[in-house]
């Protein structure tokens, strides 16, 4: 389906989980950013109707890696930070509309002066990333986005370390969530009409993945073995206007 001509949009999913919030999930390789109903992330601030994307591309140096393109009238502050810290950011720079920048591991994105996100990949492994929006700067209700780009390199994760995507204290097995293509066909998915899955897998005292094939048409609650009392949940439904 198409938005009034536009291309389709990038899949989404609202993730509920446990001891760590609601969580907006995208399953694609570019994102769009703005204040239309054309972005794939809506953002309800002065901001251009499609201010930015992020695309994931390789790398020069190996490997693939997010960049930025600015996409409005106005430039896109970027302050990139050492590692993994957003705090420390040391290098400012303004992307002008059609330029690009890669992103690295950390970095906080301007786009007006009340107005960011910070952009994080906990995981050098993975191409998967999250962005939080800072400031109260909310998008279909939550505040934080995780990318998923399809395939085993766009993995994410739910633990108790720092290098996980998703931090909840106290789990005993981590939990993995990926994006499959072709994955919403078959025993125990629903929907599927996106051609795309959602995984998620846990490897706990009762090993157990389960997929959701998109389009998600209806909430639906899974239980994990992630820790003995009580039981870990994540509920997935349809992404909010």
């Amino acid at each position: 389906m198409t938005r009034r001509g536009k291309p389709r949009a990038t899949p989404c999913v609202h993730l509920g989980i446990d001891d760590c919030g609601e969580w907006l999930a995208l399953l694609g390789t570019r994102v769009t950013f703005g204040a239309s109903r054309d972005a794939d992330v809506v953002l309800r601030a002065d901001v251009e109707p499609l201010h930015f994307a992020l695309e994931l591309a390789e790398s020069f140096h190996g490997g693939s890696g997010w960049e930025l393109i600015a996409l409005g009238a106005r430039a896109v502050g970027v302050a990139v930070g050492p590692g993994r810290s957003a705090a420390r950011v040391h290098d400012v720079r303004e992307v002008q509309p059609g330029a690009r920048v890669a992103l690295g591991e950390c970095a906080r994105l301007v786009l007006a002066p009340q107005v960011s996100l910070v952009f994080t990949r906990a995981d050098v492994g993975s191409t998967a990333a999250v962005l939080t929006l800072e400031r109260g700067l909310e998008t279909a209700g939550v505040a934080r986005v995780l990318l998923l780009p399809p395939g085993p390199a766009g993995r994410a994760s739910i633990g108790a370390a720092a290098r996980h995507h998703a931090r909840v204290a106290g789990l005993a097995h981590d939990i993995e969530l990926r994006a499959e293509v072709g994955g919403g066909v078959g025993a125990g998915a629903e929907g599927g009409a996106e051609g795309l899955a959602l995984v998620v897998a846990c490897d706990g005292s009762e090993p157990r993945e389960v997929r959701v094939g998109l389009p998600v048409t209806a909430p639906r609650c899974l239980l994990l073995g992630a820790r003995a009392t009580p039981p870990f949940m994540i509920a997935v439904g349809p992404a909010g206007a």
